[in-house]
C-alpha cells in the first residue's frame, strides 16, 4: 500500500495500480486498497473501473464515507448525476465534510 499511495502522489498512476493489486492479492478484504485502486484508476479516467473500485470498498465497509464521495465523483464525470448526488449524500451522512461542497456545487 505505501508504495502505491508513493507512486500515486508521483502521479504514477499505472504503477500504483500495479502496488495496489499485490495488496489486494494478499489480503483481499483490505478496502482501502479498493479505495486507493479506484482513485487511481478515476486519475486515469476509467471511471467504469473505479466504481467498481469503489463498490468492493463500499461492500467491506458499508459505512465508508470517502468511498462514497470518490465514487461519486466518477458517477458525475460519467454524467451519472444522480448516482452521484446519492453518493455524496451518503458519504455526507458517514462524516465526510467534503461531499457538502459537492451537494451544494452539483446537486438540488
Amino acid at each position: 500500500m505505501n508504495s502505491g499511495n508513493m507512486k500515486a502522489s508521483q502521479k504514477k498512476f499505472a504503477d500504483a495500480i500495479t502496488d495496489y493489486n499485490s495488496a489486494i492479492e494478499l489480503e483481499p478484504k483490505y478496502g482501502m486498497a479498493y479505495l486507493y485502486r479506484g482513485a487511481a484508476k478515476a486519475q486515469l479516467n476509467n471511471y467504469k473501473d473505479a466504481i467498481t473500485d469503489f463498490d468492493k470498498a463500499i461492500e467491506i465497509n458499508p459505512k465508508h464515507g470517502l468511498a462514497y464521495l470518490y465514487r461519486g465523483i466518477a458517477k458525475k464525470s460519467l454524467e451519472d448525476d444522480d448516482g452521484a448526488c446519492s453518493d455524496w449524500k451518503k458519504a455526507s451522512d458517514f462524516g465526510t465534510n467534503t461531499a457538502n461542497e459537492y451537494i451544494r456545487d452539483y446537486c438540488n
